[in-house]
Order: C-alpha cells, then sequence, then structure tokens
C-alpha cells in the first residue's frame, strides 16, 4: 500500500446499521504519508467506531457476539474450520505491516546522514 491509497476498517463500525441488522463497513480512508498509514493500519477505527473485541471476533468468524464471548472467555473451544479465518486475517496483516515496516525502514536509510 501507497501513500494516497484506500485503507478500510478490519472490523465493522457500530454505526450505522443496514436495514438487515448487520453493521455497515467503515468506509475507509485515503491515506496521507507514512505516519498516517501506521495508525491506519495498527488503530482503522475513530473511538466512536470501536466495535469492542467480542463484536470484532463475531464479525471475523462471522458468528454471534454472544458465542464470540464464549470463545473468548475460554467456554468455547475454537472449532476447526474456524481457525482458517484467523490465519488469513493474520497473514493480511502480516503482509500489510510486512510492507510498512519496509518503507518505513527505507525512510530511514534515506534520510540518515550517509557514513562513508
Amino acid at each position: 500500500m501507497l501513500h494516497g491509497q484506500v485503507v478500510g476498517c478490519s472490523v465493522r463500525s457500530r454505526r450505522p446499521r443496514q436495514s438487515d441488522g448487520t453493521l455497515a463497513v467503515c468506509s475507509g480512508k485515503i491515506t496521507k504519508c507514512l505516519t498516517d498509514e501506521f495508525v491506519q493500519l495498527m488503530w482503522p477505527w475513530q473511538a466512536w467506531e470501536y466495535p469492542g473485541k467480542p463484536r470484532a471476533l463475531a464479525v471475523l468468524l462471522g458468528v454471534a457476539p454472544g458465542y464470540a464471548r464464549n470463545l473468548m472467555q475460554g467456554r468455547n473451544r475454537l472449532p476447526v474450520h474456524r481457525a482458517p479465518q484467523l490465519v488469513s486475517y493474520l497473514e493480511g496483516r502480516i503482509s500489510q505491516e510486512g510492507a510498512l515496516l519496509h518503507r518505513l525502514k527505507d525512510e530511514i536509510v534515506r534520510w540518515e546522514p550517509s557514513k562513508r
């Protein structure tokens, strides 16, 4: 992802509600610089949009928030057929974070005084 590209939310916001009762996905934001891109990657929502951990996990897994809460509290074990969804999400994050990490390191090298 480069500056000026749209960064979408990884979870759904509390508002607005769609007619079917599901939550609308965040619209995304155009990043202005590497710092802004970092902030959007780490915290892709505004404070009033923060869905809470159970709701975020529920959206990610496609389950009810109560069931997600039970998974988080160890009352239910994560079903094997749901694990690939978590793996896929983490792989996406690793890819995005790795790309941003390399661009930030390139910026450091570019702006460091030459040590030759």
